[in-house]
């Protein structure tokens, strides 16, 4: 089996990447667009919404279902370090900025675009976080994910539970 990831720990690295690169996007294209601030905001505002709004409506029902029917982890399963997470969101999002960086360039709001689409995973996946923070208190288990065979994959990974320490 492969080794496991504390569930919190992948959703905050991936929250506070995503939002953080989301806030450069959108001050990088206000400095490089001559056009007033609003045609820079609302498309940022709008994906923001609707990207958060698919994610949480598709995303949150997988991970309770998968966070209710989690068995306990197998006896002698690894549990990987807490670098492990930051760099595989590093990576992920670092893609998404070189994106990002290509669509300010482009210029047309692109980038905005983009930066919206970044805010609306970072929202989804704090919001997500909160709620796997509140499971883990309520049942008083720690949620574990297991890591993916290659650097970037499917955030829908079997889940564990161990007794919370």
């Amino acid at each position: 089996m492969r080794p496991v990831a504390p569930l919190a720990t992948e959703y905050r690295a991936s929250a506070t990447l995503y939002v953080l690169t989301a806030a450069a996007g959108l001050v990088a294209e206000l400095a490089t667009r001559d056009v007033a601030a609003v045609r820079v905001v609302v498309p940022f505002l709008l994906m923001a919404a609707v990207t958060a709004g698919v994610l949480l409506a598709t995303g949150a029902r997988w991970l309770r279902t998968a966070a209710a029917d989690a068995p306990r982890l197998p006896r002698g399963t690894d549990e990987e370090g807490g670098a492990g997470p930051w760099r595989r969101a590093g990576i992920e999002v670092g893609l998404v900025a070189v994106l990002m960086l290509a669509g300010i360039s482009a210029g047309r709001g692109i980038g905005a675009v983009i930066a919206g689409i970044a805010a609306g995973v970072g929202l989804a996946n704090a919001l997500s976080l909160l709620w796997i923070r509140r499971r883990e208190r309520e049942g008083r288990v720690r949620l574990l994910r297991e890591t993916p065979a290659r650097l970037v994959a499917s955030g829908r990974r079997p889940l564990f539970t161990r007794a919370a320490r």
